[in-house]
């Protein structure tokens, strides 16, 4: 983005602008040194998933619609809720010790001939 606006484009970025507080001020000063706009989206609005369901609605596909409700999780798929703590951790230590007991299975030396 810095090389953006350093070339005199103005800059569009989607939340979180930066990932540290310094390249944010590097970023607003930058932009204003060389006279570009900077704007910030909201996280995901440029998502392909969005994109087509906006052109969907644009375009009649789906008919009048009167109310449209989301959801955005980072969940397992099928999962409508976070597994308790307690589970997650017990879980995580009955993958460790799979993965570790499937490393140490005995292999078959094959024969020479």
């Amino acid at each position: 983005m810095l090389q953006a606006a350093q070339a005199g484009k103005h800059v569009f970025s989607e939340k979180p602008m930066t990932t540290t507080l310094d390249d944010a001020v590097a970023m607003v000063r930058t932009c204003r040194t060389r006279g570009v706009k900077l704007g910030v989206g909201y996280h995901l609005r440029q998502h392909p998933g969005l994109r087509e369901a906006r052109r969907l609605v644009a375009e009649g596909v789906l008919g009048m619609v009167a109310l449209a409700h989301g959801q955005w999780g980072f969940g397992v798929r099928g999962q409508d809720r976070p597994p308790p703590r307690a589970a997650r951790a017990m879980h995580r230590v009955a993958s460790a010790s799979s993965a570790a007991r499937e490393r140490s299975r005995a292999q078959p030396i094959p024969r020479r001939r």
